[in-house]
């Protein structure tokens, strides 16, 4: 960690502790987050238009398209959108850039789902879960399996449900997954 000093308006200096101590943090860890979340995703995001809607807006406009269309604009989205953001962030098309991408930009930062890992016999579960409902599921299932085929040429099984999606990795045997106990 490095010291840097600079100067802040006290409204948000004010904002800034009452939402460091709601969250049981510092000031400077919560400065931390903020910057994280910045450096790994906003600063990619404000050169793309944006919208952020709540999910009670996007689930009735996501409920009024067909599937058939929905399936494929996930195909298609996921094929070409995840690659260019990996590699516009510097990074080599590989089995654990991917998933820090799925985890970290459409995970904890974009808000698409909560992911959980395990290993079991040398394949990754990925399970995500949702809080929108079946097209939505339907639409990750497409877009992830797309994602995955486009960007390491694999064919990941994918499982959907109401409001999660499951996917099993074949895990490459020179990428051992941050998962793996011998590691």
């Amino acid at each position: 960690m490095i010291t840097r000093t600079f100067r802040i308006n006290p409204e948000y200096d004010k904002i800034l502790n009452d939402e460091a101590e709601k969250h049981g943090l510092s000031v400077s860890a919560l400065l931390n987050q903020i910057i994280r979340q910045y450096v790994l995703v906003s600063r990619f995001t404000e050169r793309v238009p944006t919208i952020t809607l709540t999910y009670n807006t996007f689930a009735p406009i996501l409920d009024r398209v067909p599937d058939n269309d929905l399936v494929e604009v996930a195909e298609k989205t996921g094929s070409i959108i995840p690659e260019e953001a990996i590699l516009q962030r510097g990074q080599k098309l590989t089995f654990e850039s991917v998933n820090w991408f799925l985890d970290v930009v459409y995970g904890r930062y974009g808000n698409w789902f909560d992911s959980n890992k395990s290993i079991i016999n040398g394949e990754e579960r990925v399970h995500l879960t949702h809080q929108l409902n079946h097209k939505w599921s339907r639409y990750l299932g497409g877009y992830l399996r797309s994602m995955y085929e486009s960007t390491l040429d694999m064919e990941p099984k994918v499982e959907t449900r109401e409001n999660s999606v499951t996917l099993y990795l074949k895990m490459p045997k020179s990428s051992p997954s941050r998962f793996n106990k011998n590691k």
